[in-house]
């Protein structure tokens, strides 16, 4: 990744914000939000109320055209366990998170964002055959990925019971896979398991891409920034000297614009 800071107009570029503040509304007002918003960056939430389809994809394609917009797409999360044991849900997991993989490829889709599996109530009998699992089927997900011309990032999970959460995880499996899918690193997670600084230190070459929200580093709440126990402005200072260069993208459920602002103005105070 480039070793520079994120400035000025490129700033602003960087931005974005996630639509999981409006998961508890009808898909219109996704539409309504994005086609009215002077943000240019957005993350669709494809599960729940905002699932995707070829009509709602060619709905955001048309604000894309008319506004400028750009989209990442972050993959079904609801009771989908890449890494389950139960070989008659597999399939089905599977065959959803390829719907949604195609649809944020018809989209033109920056990234398409996977939470990886967790572990099972067999993991304990069947040990490491969660792992074997999960990584297969990322590998499968990564595959169809490049076919389509979308990059897959995996996203750090901060619940105990992870099979990728940890620096620890994440190195194990580049170490392995060394042509696995970069990360999405979502900041707020990795608050709670208070890694932050060491996902940037030592896996700072396989961030592609930044989740952003508060918290009080024991539950996953998905504050305003600043209304949580994170230190913005030693977090932010922290992430930029890595060498960071990617999207940096709120998914706070409260207060998302103000968190946005917030975000805008501890990058400037850098320069």
């Amino acid at each position: 990744m480039a070793n520079r800071r994120i400035r000025g107009t490129e700033e602003r570029e960087k931005l974005a914000v996630s639509t999981l503040y409006w998961l508890g509304f009808d898909f219109g007002q996704v539409l309504r939000t994005i086609g009215r918003s002077s943000i240019r960056n957005w993350e669709i939430f494809d599960d729940g109320l905002h699932r995707l389809n070829k009509l709602r994809v060619e709905q955001l394609r048309k604000i894309a055209r008319s506004r400028d917009v750009s989209y990442t797409v972050h993959g079904p999360i609801c009771d989908l366990n890449l890494a389950t044991l139960n070989s008659e849900l597999q399939p089905r997991i599977l065959k959803r998170m390829m719907e949604s993989l195609t649809n944020a490829a018809s989209l033109e889709a920056e990234t398409w964002v996977l939470h990886p599996g967790t572990h099972g109530a067999l993991s304990w009998v069947h040990r490491g055959d969660d792992w074997k699992v999960n990584r297969t089927n990322i590998e499968t997900l990564q595959t169809r990925g490049k076919k389509l011309g979308i990059p897959v990032t995996i996203e750090n999970i901060s619940a105990g019971y992870a099979v990728l959460g940890s620096v620890k995880d994440f190195l194990r499996l580049y170490r392995e896979w060394r042509t696995g899918p970069d990360m999405t690193l979502d900041i707020g997670h990795s608050h709670i398991k208070n890694e932050t600084e060491l996902f940037l230190k030592k896996l700072r070459d396989r961030i592609r891409s930044v989740h952003l929200h508060d918290n009080n580093g024991d539950v996953d709440t998905h504050l305003a920034l600043g209304a949580g126990t994170l230190d913005w402005k030693r977090t932010i200072k922290t992430l930029v000297e890595s060498g960071f260069d990617g999207k940096i993208i709120v998914e706070s459920v409260k207060g998302p614009y103000a968190s946005l602002v917030k975000v805008e103005k501890l990058l400037r105070s850098l320069n």
